[in-house]
């Protein structure tokens, strides 16, 4: 990815762990013996606990629900792109500990946890069809496609999603079915010779937005950063009209007729 001289901060690794956590629709649990990993089973239900453990629930039919205590697994959770293409995955995150199952006194206690934040259908499964699992985390790595790093847990900790998680793809795919013609303006903020070709939003969060130009010479992608981050739906817009050269969007208004 594009990264130029004075570029503004963007998300770290520990807010897009976060983010990956509490948005990811797709997670896999696997048991693991030093750099052995067996087959993976999906993971219905996934949360990231206050307490820095990861819950999470297998069916009562894999091999990990009936693993003894202190079973060694990683959890891979994939964050998909709101736009399809070679691109789908755009992170993962790995999450390495040792798996253990909460007494029945104290699964009830994780499960209001978990349904505080993430009220997932699927927790209604958990002492029939499924059994919950709680994972002491030892290791988290974030992936995406610049490389790879060990991120640490307390970081992550002290982190938070970022506020457009659960919203970023219905505004991407609003901007680019209803608002090409901004889209398309996004291609003067980048370096001149990636500006040829098709360009794409690939994604935004509170820091600016993400794109992707395809030309004859290549495939680019590049931050396009906001002036400040943002918080939520209000002061996205202004961030955007401000990309825009939109001064009444910015939060000016228009002269009244007649005035100097």
């Amino acid at each position: 990815m594009l990264t130029t001289p004075g570029e503004r901060p963007g998300p770290t690794a520990a807010e897009r762990v976060r983010t990956v956590c509490a948005r990811a629709a797709a997670a896999q649990v696997a048991g693991c013996a030093g750099e052995s990993v067996a087959d993976p089973v999906p993971c219905p239900v996934h949360h990231l606990l206050e307490d820095g453990s990861f819950a999470l629930t297998v069916h009562n039919r894999s091999a990990l629900a009936a693993a003894g205590a202190g079973s060694p697994v990683v959890v891979e959770l994939l964050d998909r792109a709101p736009t399809a293409g070679d691109e789908a995955v755009r992170s993962l995150v790995w999450i390495r500990g040792r798996a253990h199952r909460p007494s029945p006194a104290g699964i009830p206690q994780v499960l209001d946890a978990i349904a505080a934040r993430h009220p997932h259908p699927a927790l209604l499964d958990v002492g029939h069809r499924d059994t919950l699992l709680v994972v002491s985390v030892a290791s988290i790595v974030f992936a995406d496609t610049t490389g790879a790093e060990n991120v640490d847990r307390r970081a992550v900790l002290a982190a938070h999603p970022d506020p457009f998680c659960h919203a970023e793809f219905a505004w991407v795919h609003h901007l680019q079915q209803h608002h090409p013609e901004m889209v398309e303006r996004l291609r003067l903020h980048l370096p001149r010779r990636q500006r040829q070709g098709r360009i794409r939003l690939l994604g935004l969060d509170r820091y600016g937005l993400t794109v992707r130009t395809e030309g004859p010479k290549g495939n680019w992608e590049a931050r396009v950063p906001f002036l400040m981050p943002v918080s939520d739906d209000a002061t996205l817009s202004r961030a955007l009209r401000a990309l825009m050269a939109c001064p009444f969007g910015a939060g000016l208004r228009p002269r009244s007729p007649g005035t100097g």
